[in-house]
């Protein structure tokens, strides 16, 4: 089993998720770093807390591509509840910046972020859950696919992440700030990384040990998949 799926200990899972985001080109801030790991951090500003006081509880990482920001919420992901917690705590900070105007704020300037996304141990594999319990299947040639869709989804991911839409849905019809998970491009390729497809044509997430590039699948008014 790769070692990236064998880490339990949330800063520690941080630290891995940003070596993977640094090594792809990816600018990471922290909220907070604990003494030892030292890293850049970035605070949060709003006109909601005492009148563009800082908030004392922040999302994990402050990711910066190449023309896109996304805060990012980390959990481990090796327990159902663990992973719950951090989806909504991904729409909670999600909602609270349609709902009011706030300022990320690192050593080199203010960051307006273009999307919310959580990110689990599985990331860099294309999915969240643990890797037992996913599948991976293809949407073929349907319109829309390496666009707005990528080629291949995981089943309990796909489940979840449909979810947090409809609950961002509830709030706001439209948006420019997308609310999503952060993945990877191995979505485009899954076959080529596992052994075999089962009789329906899924891929065993087990099955896949190499990692991608970072990616994003967010809903921003409309679902779309972005690669970097």
């Amino acid at each position: 089993m790769h070692q990236i799926k064998q880490e339990s200990n949330e800063n520690a899972v941080r630290e891995t998720l940003t070596k993977w985001l640094e090594s792809n080109g990816a600018e990471v801030y922290w909220g907070e770093s604990p003494q030892r790991y030292d890293q850049k951090t970035f605070e949060v500003e709003s006109e909601a807390i005492d009148c563009w006081g800082k908030s004392l509880h922040r999302p994990d990482l402050l990711v910066s591509f190449e023309g896109h920001i996304t805060i990012t919420e980390i959990k481990p992901g090796a327990r159902y509840g663990n992973i719950a917690d951090g989806v909504w705590e991904t729409f909670d900070y999600w909602k609270k910046h349609e709902n009011g105007r706030i300022v990320y704020k690192t050593d080199d300037g203010e960051y307006l972020p273009d999307s919310f996304t959580f990110a689990t141990r599985y990331s860099p594999f294309g999915h969240v859950y643990t890797s037992n319990h996913e599948f991976f299947y293809s949407y073929g040639d349907m319109d829309g696919v390496n666009d707005w869709l990528p080629q291949h989804e995981a089943n309990m991911s796909g489940v979840t992440i449909r979810a947090m839409w409809r609950f961002a849905q509830s709030v706001v019809d439209n948006t420019q700030v997308g609310i999503g998970f952060l993945l990877s491009d191995l979505l485009e390729s899954i076959p080529n990384f596992a052994n075999e497809t089962d009789d329906y044509g899924m891929v065993r997430a087990s099955d896949v040990e190499s990692t991608g590039s970072p990616a994003i699948f967010h809903w921003a008014g409309d679902q779309d998949w972005i690669t970097f």
